[in-house]
């Protein structure tokens, strides 16, 4: 009790001075050291060498926090996922039928709405069962999903409505029956959530216990040690400023592939079709999609295929990860490619399902860039293929 009662003091003293940052204007590519002031919705007061100055969030690249040390949860295992795309591991998680109570760290506790909650993974996952995990929260489901651990390799579901999240055991209602499942036997859950109109990111912060909150407003008046969070999926959050690791703004510097208008669009067949599809471009390749975890939009091609897009004015970096994602256990290899101005910029051959691969190309602004998926035999079979919220950086 003694040595709690020191860290809360020794945490009020640390929070009652001067909080140093190190902040990254949009154009630089070192940071300048400062002290916080304060932090609003559109600005952050800063003084720098004894003079106040103030920022425009907009004109900020990023945030540190270099005196903030990263802290490990004792329970690493949670992973919890909104449906905005924050993700949170917390120490501990339980829930009423309508909130969900997040214990993240010494006094510092969060509680949101069931209704913001994508899914939660309690336990840490084999190779084997982390593939079928992301298959799971992917795919469609038409209930809330209980995935069970059938082996050290193998997870099942069933679908079904959760009640309350206790600490040994999850109410589940499966058919009209009720069922107290044990926690340690379950690998997680899936909500079947109505899908929510996100505010635009302000800010992605990330804190010392690993978790990342996209922010559409941040606040933090002089003086004070707590910051506010204002989420893009509607909830408030509340996280002492001790607790900040990092605050990136570059969110506003990015564009989604998905959300650009394509210039072409075309179906690569594996094999010559002697009657055309009439729309085929429409139901085969490229089509946009929102995964359940995801931030922002991706491209999923169905079946082989090519979509070109011109690269806007002041982006020249591409990002993102691409990997093969079969609806079944058939497949075929495929190489994903990227070209600029019809030279091949990148290119790899995708041979085992959900491995991802990352991207991180540099493009040209004005160029006109190629995505595609070009089969390796010439009946493919099953080459899904996710590019998973590729985007241009300024």
């Amino acid at each position: 009790m003694l040595l709690s009662k020191v860290g809360l003091l020794l945490t009020c003293l640390l929070a009652s001075q001067p909080t140093t940052i190190e902040y990254f204007p949009a154009q630089a590519t070192t940071p300048s050291t400062a002290q916080l002031v304060s932090l609003g919705s559109r600005q952050i007061e800063l003084t720098v060498g004894g003079q106040s100055r103030q920022i425009a969030l907009t004109s900020l690249r990023s945030l540190r926090f270099p005196g903030h040390r990263v802290e490990q949860s004792p329970s690493s295992s949670i992973v919890i996922r909104l449906l905005d795309g924050s993700r949170i591991a917390p120490r501990a998680v339980v829930s009423s039928e309508a909130n969900l109570d997040l214990d993240l760290g010494p006094e510092t506790k969060v509680t949101l709405s069931m209704r913001q909650l994508a899914s939660v993974q309690f336990q840490a996952l084999s190779p084997a069962q982390q593939n079928q995990w992301d298959a799971i929260m992917d795919s469609r489901i038409s209930g809330d999903t209980l995935v069970l651990i059938r082996s050290p390799e193998s997870l099942d579901k069933i679908e079904g409505s959760v009640g309350q999240i206790g600490p040994e055991t999850i109410e589940f209602d499966f058919a009209g029956q009720k069922i107290a499942a044990p926690r340690a036997k379950l690998a997680g859950l899936r909500l079947l959530n109505p899908a929510i109109a996100a505010a635009t990111t302000s800010g992605v912060v990330r804190d010392v216990w690993g978790n990342v909150w996209n922010a559409a407003s941040l606040e933090c008046g002089a003086g004070s040690d707590t910051v506010t969070l204002a989420l893009t999926g509607g909830a408030t959050v509340n996280l002492p400023l001790h607790s900040l690791l990092e605050i990136d703004f570059s969110v506003g510097s990015l564009k989604y592939i998905a959300d650009l208008s394509p210039l072409a669009h075309e179906r690569l067949a594996g094999m010559e079709l002697k009657l055309p599809i009439v729309g085929g471009e429409q139901l085969f390749g490229a089509q946009t999609v929102q995964l359940p975890k995801g931030n922002g939009p991706s491209l999923c091609f169905i079946g082989s295929g090519t979509v070109t897009y011109r690269v806007p004015k002041d982006y020249c970096r591409l990002e993102g990860s691409v990997y093969l994602a079969p609806t079944g256990n058939r497949f075929t290899a495929c190489k994903a490619q990227v070209k600029m101005e019809n030279e091949v910029l990148w290119e790899q051959l995708l041979e085992q399902p959900r491995q991802r691969v990352e991207l991180n190309l540099d493009v040209q602004p004005d160029t006109r860039i190629q995505l595609s998926v070009i089969p390796q035999v010439q009946f493919p079979v099953g080459d899904v293929v996710v590019w998973e919220e590729i985007r241009l950086l300024k």
